[in-house]
């Protein structure tokens, strides 16, 4: 009997959420690894004397608040499908996962509410646009998609000061443009790669936002490697 990871049909949504946990700049329950926790240490180790750490902070913190809680439901919701029918009952811990991830909004304040509260420091003070920018800047020119994102970050990010419509999107690539420096900082080629492409790219029909949906940018080879770095070890 071949393993579930076996079925590509399922290798590709499995690997869709490696990727979009890798990096992550946050530490949610259901979003965790080491580079999220040595960002946010580096962060709020130093805040104390360190004007420039104290800034990124309060404007990564709502950044990472935002974009965790959000993908939180979307993750469990494609985790238990993998599960089938099994997932969904109550003796599995799957079905729990299930129920409890859209709390994350809750317990840690909604989707607009840390739109607003990352306008909020970067309209207050100008600093946060500074810290944050410098700490994305600082791995420019390691990837070419990366560095075209970062062109248009900063624009957009001023014009999130001018208009709250902006919040959401500036916000998630706000959070996107820390995921991948974090990547570049401590990731491996197949995962950077994965993430460029998929997150970042501008490729016309190469990705999608839907899980699963990385098809032409990711060769399934790419992706079983992510998967297998992405497994919990015994």
């Amino acid at each position: 009997v071949s393993s579930t990871l076996d079925l590509e049909a399922v290798l590709t949504r499995i690997v869709s959420q490696a990727v979009q946990l890798s990096g992550t700049d946050g530490g949610a329950i259901y979003e965790y690894d080491e580079e999220s926790e040595e960002f946010l240490l580096r962060a709020t180790d130093h805040m104390d004397h360190d004007a420039a750490q104290r800034a990124l902070a309060r404007v990564a913190t709502p950044v990472a608040k935002y974009f965790n809680c959000s993908r939180a439901p979307a993750i469990a919701f494609e985790a238990l499908q993998c599960h089938g029918g099994n997932g969904f009952i109550e003796e599995n811990p799957m079905a729990r996962v299930y129920r409890e991830a859209p709390l994350n909004s809750v317990w840690e304040g909604t989707g607009n509410m840390m739109g607003m509260d990352v306008r909020r420091a970067l309209t207050r003070d100008a600093s946060c646009v500074d810290a944050f920018l410098a700490e994305v800047q600082s791995v420019r020119g390691e990837h070419r998609l990366f560095d075209a994102f970062l062109d248009d970050l900063a624009p957009a990010i001023h014009a999130l000061r001018a208009d709250e419509y902006l919040a959401r999107p500036v916000t998630e690539a706000m959070a996107r443009a820390l995921q991948g420096a974090e990547l570049l900082r401590h990731s491996t080629p197949e995962v950077i790669g994965a993430f460029m492409a998929t997150r970042l790219g501008r490729h016309s029909g190469g990705w999608g936002t839907l899980f699963g949906s990385m098809g032409s940018a990711v060769p399934l080879a790419q992706a079983a490697r992510i998967v297998a770095r992405a497994q919990v070890q015994a």
